[in-house]
């Protein structure tokens, strides 16, 4: 035996593992795991414990086309495909940020290979083998396999070969083969001699698990078998690449989940006195922008740190969720028994062993399920929205895995620096001139040389330029929620946490660079985020996509100016009326319902219409700066907002981070800063007249980048030629401006009913546009017919995987709460449905109908309801719109929302006279009309919104309104108190204001509000369905309305609604009535203030306001109002729907949830906090399909019987009937008068207690 052992290519290590807190080691697993399903819980283990570059797996028994998938891994499978059931196979799992590749193997051995390349960039392949008892397995075989490998490699599995040379007790035959073939020089075996295999059923050891590698890396491997993973027969042998590389670890975060804002706030103010920030402001040649922006930086960062504080960066290995210290005990008894048998080989020792492996492998289950159970139960209506989506993330295994190897310029790159270094220049040359042809970059150079831009002073009463107001900086910051950071590492949190003196520093800094025209060095600079692009390789770096992160301070700043510019551009309609993209009250579903209403009108007029969707280069990135500044200067745009631009534009800088490494610092040459509000509204000016070029009846329709060119006629050639012009006019004014189309990525497709008909040839540079049935825009699949079949079979199959989501998290027994469940399938599936339905649900009903699974899967399982259970059931119990009706409403919302905005051009649409439509696929407004008659409504005459307000932003301002009288309870204050009170504020506020008191009134079937002052007064009805809300304020706007052709310079608006008053004097109020009063009150030049009063407390000017408004509403003589607001019109179409859904329901008179719950409203919450379970039982009964009464229905056997009233089994006969059961209804109180008293609103807790009572909890 010794003479055995000193056989050079048997190699035995006892390195000790320099692994430890600050460095880790690259390590490789291989393990007969016998069945991969039943152990994927200790696949997640080993991976927790050592994040493995590869797991080649034995004997994982899969059948083809069922192989598991693992969060973070690549599997490559080998299965056996004939056999009558799933046995044996190998496979290797490789961790997607280890650069990899597949070597095809020729061999009858079941064997698979992987090269993959370490994070020190070395290749390796890896063989993985499994050699059954069953087969023969010779030297010539392997000596073949061998061959194939490229060096070096590790040729590792089960050979089942027993050989006292690696510890086993004795040799066989191939054991014998094995020890020939290590003969050879090139290879060496890392067995340590340890065994690998326990046969429990036997009551033997063995080492049959082998590791045969190329003999230049025997020295760098430790090798080890892990016996703390137990529920094999064969433990899990870890071979780790004895070169380390530094451990990562967290990076500090500030601690914000209970800030102490208010010593945060105080510690900013004190270090801004004491530094005496305000003399950096002072003309200083020693002191400048930057010195400014570094020091208020430096005062809110070390404010922070002090008040508040980060986290210290520690080195975190992962562990699994449900490992915990019982399953640490139990691994422990079980490894003492395994050695103290080892060594004593008594048969009391195995029992032993046996029993502790038994007991080991129940605790590790029984944590498993619990830690499951507890985990989804935790997630329920009252926990956080963060910690939710935080949840539900962690379920969907989304993540952003950083690669540890890139290839760049033929090289593989492993050094971190290097990495984020490559990404830089990657990135970088995307905006570099590289990018335009020559001929292009000659223009640029000749324009910006004998045309550069003149940065004169702007009129000096051009309002655009004056100084930036408070009002504008609040409004900047107040919807600001991202988290992230710049390279300030301030996020928009402490700027918002900002006292009002700070806050007026900081608005000082911004107009110290407005009206200066400079810009902080520290603001052009930003950080990029390397983000993979979905579904592409993270080893090559053109799938990698860049995320900007910029300072937040600056982002306030160009958020402050792209309002201003925004509002110049709209208010003098300077964009292009084809773009829809990045505009207020505009979306992509106007460019696709104006695509669909066009293909519809040619198709009826048994026309054709051809359509070539267009694909810009890089399109951010090759924007030409100097193009967007002549643009600004053609629309008389000068002064500061002009050199802003330039500046913001000029300088440019970005590192890239890479994990936690930064690149160096790279230019940028061309193109726009990404992540910049402003950045955005730039590039719609740089691409504004691509439209220009398009010439009718060539039509064209753009959403930022996405330009999609069409035209219809009845010969193909004509429009062919038609098509071809505008693309060369579109090519030549590509030219012109530095973008490049991708021909590759454009097509052509052709709407037409006819069979027979061919388009000609399309090109574009010289390259023929392919031709294709369907094309993708804006997140919806047009086929060539408009059937849409393609596109809901898509849709089908991405709401299908999210639904998985919600089925983890929705057992029948445990789980996330009901309330939950339903947000869920709202925000994945329904919310996903809803995207386009507007345009995809005009087709026919039939075809719509493969997504009623769907919704109808997602739903019962939220419920829990079982799988037998009527649709209709479904919908009623959990008060869901059904498909049909819900896309019903979504039509008539879009509508409605467009005729509210007449600016966004939908309105000639909308408003298309009803005509009968012979196409199958209806255009939306015939739709719409069908719709509105079915419910008899009308959406005419909604009260216009504003897209942009006429009053300039710097120049929006607070309402000035007075509630003072709000500190008087009427109740319990004497009406005369409050009186003269009244009359007080009046004469010392309000001298010489001219008073108009309003009021509303509402009955059942109408509503209608009074104006009265001194002169006349104003009664009118508006439509029955608006809300007091809405009279309240119509009325002040009439008011305000007549005050205006009064010669009256001061008015005072005296109304008692208080919700209509805080409205309107909220500067940032979301109702577009309120808005469009505050637009009338600062457009004026007159004074007008609201005042709130109480109502019946005896001021005179109330009550006849009051007493006019009754009158109103009672008098059939009274004058209609025209107009309805877009927020009542919501409100009364979903009434309308659900009426509509209620109807339908009352039909379904052989439903056994009608019986019980005869309409579709939600049901009463219940008295009582229930289990996921306890609603799952209570949902079960009401609908009246039960596992106990329904699931012979999925076994095809006959219906169960009562066995002792041999009977039909129902839930009726239970709660009501049979005497089996009649304990426990008289102890739970059951009402045995109806189903409907006894399963009703109000009896959850008397349902679950019967169903514990009668023993039925596992039986529902």
């Amino acid at each position: 035996k010794k003479k055995k052992m000193a056989l050079n290519n048997i190699i035995y290590f006892n390195h000790a593992s320099p692994h430890n807190n600050q460095t880790q080691l690259e390590t490789i697993v291989q393990w007969n795991i016998n069945s991969l399903f039943k152990k994927l819980p200790d696949i997640h283990r080993i991976i927790a414990d050592f994040q493995p570059l590869a797991l080649c797996l034995q004997e994982t028994n899969l059948k083809n086309n069922n192989n598991p998938t693992l969060k973070n891994y690549q599997g490559y499978f080998k299965n056996r495909s004939n056999q009558n059931r799933a046995s044996r196979g190998v496979c290797i799992l490789v961790s997607t940020s280890t650069e990899h590749e597949t070597i095809p193997l020729n061999t009858h051995l079941e064997a698979i290979a992987i090269k993959i390349t370490s994070n020190y960039n070395q290749k390796i392949t890896l063989c993985n083998l499994y050699a059954p008892d069953s087969t023969d397995l010779n030297l010539i075989d392997i000596e073949n396999l061998i061959k194939q490998l490229p060096r070096p490699f590790i040729l590792l599995g089960d050979f089942n070969s027993r050989n006292t040379l690696w510890g086993s007790n004795f040799t066989d035959t191939r054991g014998k083969t094995i020890e020939k073939l290590l003969e050879s020089d090139s290879i060496v075996l890392l067995n340590n001699g340890h065994y690998t295999r326990h046969n429990a059923t036997h009551n033997s050891f063995s080492a049959i698990d082998l590791s045969i590698a190329s003999s230049s890396l025997g020295g760098s491997i430790d090798w080890s078998v892990q016996t703390s993973y137990n529920s094999s027969d064969h433990w899990p042998i870890t071979l780790k690449l004895l070169k380390s590389q530094p451990a990562e670890t967290t990076s500090p975060k500030w601690l914000l989940k209970n800030p102490d804002w208010c010593a945060f706030s105080n510690m900013v103010d004190s270090q801004l006195a004491t530094k005496q920030f305000e003399n950096l402001f002072q003309p200083n040649p020693h002191t400048g922008i930057d010195n400014i922006v570094e020091t208020f930086s430096n005062i809110i960062t070390e404010s922070t740190e002090y008040t508040i504080g980060k986290s210290q960066p520690y080195f975190q290995k992962k562990r699994v969720p449900w490992w915990n210290e019982d399953c640490k005990a139990a691994i422990q008894n079980y490894k003492k028994a395994l050695n103290r048998f080892k060594k004593t080989k008594l048969l009391a020792d195995h029992i032993e062993l046996k029993k502790c492996k038994a007991i080991s492998r129940q605790i590790i289950n029984i944590s498993k399920t619990e830690s499951w159970r507890c985990f989804t139960s935790s997630i329920n209506h009252k926990t956080s929205a963060n910690l939710m989506w935080s949840k539900i993330n962690s379920i969907k295994g989304n993540n952003r895995t950083q690669t540890k190897t890139l290839n760049f310029q033929n090289k593989t790159l492993t050094d971190k620096k290097e990495i984020a270094d490559a990404f830089g220049s990657f990135f970088q040359s995307n905006n570099s001139n590289e990018n335009y042809n020559n001929d292009f970059v000659t223009l640029k150079t000749t324009i910006e040389t004998n045309s550069p831009i003149k940065y004169e002073a702007d009129y000096p009463d051009n309002p655009i330029n004056s100084p930036l107001t408070i009002n504008e900086l609040n409004t900047s910051l107040i919807n600001k929620r991202s988290k992230s950071t710049g390279p300030d590492g301030i996020p928009f949190s402490f700027l918002q946490n900002l006292s009002q003196s700070a806050l007026n520093f900081l608005l000082k800094i911004f107009n110290y660079i407005w009206i200066n025209n400079t810009f902080p060095k520290q603001w052009r600079t930003s950080h990029i985020i390397p983000i993979t692009k979905p579904g592409k390789s993270p080893f090559e770096i053109i799938n990698y996509r860049p995320i900007s992160l910029l300072n937040t301070m600056s982002k306030t700043l160009e958020s402050i100016i792209n309002t201003r510019l925004t509002w110049y551009l709209e208010t003098n309609k300077l964009l292009s009326p084809h773009q829809f993209g990045f505009r207020k009250n505009r979306s992509s579903i106007d460019p696709l319902t104006t695509i669909h209403t066009n293909i519809c009108d040619a198709l009826e007029k048994k026309n054709h219409l051809l359509m070539v969707s267009l694909d810009i280069a890089k399109a951010y990135d090759t924007v030409w700066k100097h193009r967007v500044l002549s643009s600004l200067q053609k629309w008389n745009l000068k002064g500061n907002i002009l050199k802003f631009t330039n500046n913001f534009l000029t300088d440019r800088t970005f590192e890239v981070k890479a994990g936690h490494t930064l690149s160096s610092t790279f230019e940028t040459e061309n193109g726009l800063p990404q992540g910049s509000s402003i950045s955005v509204t730039l590039f719609l000016i740089a691409i504004n007249d691509i439209s220009n070029n398009i010439k009718p009846p060539v039509k064209t329709i753009l959403y930022a980048d996405d330009c999609n060119i069409y035209c219809s006629g009845s010969n193909i050639k004509t429009t062919c030629s038609l098509i071809q012009k505008a693309i060369n006019n579109v090519s030549q004014w590509s030219a012109e401006t530095g973008f490049q189309f991708s021909p590759s990525k454009c097509k052509s497709v052709l709407f037409t009913h006819q069979k027979k008909i061919k388009v000609s040839e399309i090109k574009m540079q010289e390259k023929t546009l392919p031709n294709t049935n369907s094309v993708r825009l804006l997140g919806l699949t047009f086929d060539h017919k408009l059937n849409w079949k393609e596109h809901l079979k898509k849709l089908k199959t991405n709401t299908t995987k999210k639904l998985n989501i919600i089925k983890s998290v929705s057992h029948f027994k445990w789980g996330a709460d009901r309330k939950t469940l339903l947000i869920l399938y709202n925000a994945l599936v329904q919310s996903t449905l809803d995207y386009g339905s507007t345009i995809y649900s005009l087709t026919n009903s039939n075809t719509l109908k493969i997504l009623n699974t769907v919704q109808n899967a997602g739903i019962r399982m939220a419920i829990g309801a079982f799988r037998s259970s009527p649709v209709d059931s479904l919908l009623c119990e959990a008060h869901c719109l059904p498909l049909d009706i819900r896309q019903k409403f979504l039509i008539t919302k879009y509508a409605a929302k467009k005729m509210s905005t007449p600016q966004t051009r939908m309105t000639e649409i909308i408003s298309k006279p009803y005509h009968d439509h012979s196409s199958k696929t209806k255009p939306f407004h015939i739709k719409l009309h069908e719709i509105l008659d079915e419910i008899s409504f009308n959406i005419k005459n909604i009260q216009t919104i504003e897209t942009i307000s006429t009053i300039p932003p710097w120049n929006f301002n607070h309402i000035e309104v007075n509630i003072e009288l709000i500190h008087f309870n009427k109740k319990d204050t004497p009406h005369s108190q409050i009186i003269n009170f009244f009359h007080e504020i009046l004469n010392n506020e309000f001298k010489n204001y001219y008073h108009f008191y309003t009021d509303a009134s509402k009955t059942t079937n109408d509503v209608g509000f009074a104006t009265t002052h001194f002169e006349s007064n104003t009664l009118h009805k508006i439509a029955p369905y608006s809300s007091i809300y809405t009279a309240e304020t119509f009325a002040i706007l009439e008011a305000i309305s007549i005050s205006l052709s009064t010669p009256h310079e001061k008015i005072l608006i005296l109304s008692d609604s208080m919700s209509a008053i805080t409205s309107i004097a909220n500067i940032h109020t979301k109702c577009n009535l309120a808005r469009s009063i505050q637009n009338i009150i600062l457009a004026t030049n007159k004074i007008i203030k609201l005042m709130w009063i109480p109502s019946h407390v005896g001021i005179p000017g109330n009550e006849l306001a009051d007493e006019l408004a009754t009158k109103a509403v009672r008098s059939p003589d009274t004058k209609i109002y025209p107009h309805v607001t877009y927020e009542d019109v919501i409100h009364t179409l979903k009434t309308k729907f659900h009426s509509l859904w209620q109807t339908r329901w009352e039909k379904q008179t052989n439903n056994k949830l009608n019986q019980i719950k005869t309409y579709t409203k939600k049901w009463q919450i219940p008295p009582i906090n229930l289990t996921r379970h306890e609603e799952t039982m209570i949902t079960r009964v009401r609908i009246r399909h039960t596992r106990l009464t329904h699931s012979h229905l999925m076994r095809k056997e006959p219906e169960p019987v009562c066995e002792t009233c041999l009977c039909a089994l129902s839930v009726k006969h239970i709660f009501l009937e049979c005497p089996t059961y009649q304990h426990a209804r008289t102890e739970s109180n059951i009402n045995t008068t109806s189903l409907k008293e006894s399963l009703g609103p109000g009896q959850e807790s008397k349902i679950v207690d019967f169903i514990k009572r009668a023993d039925l909890t596992t039986s529902l």
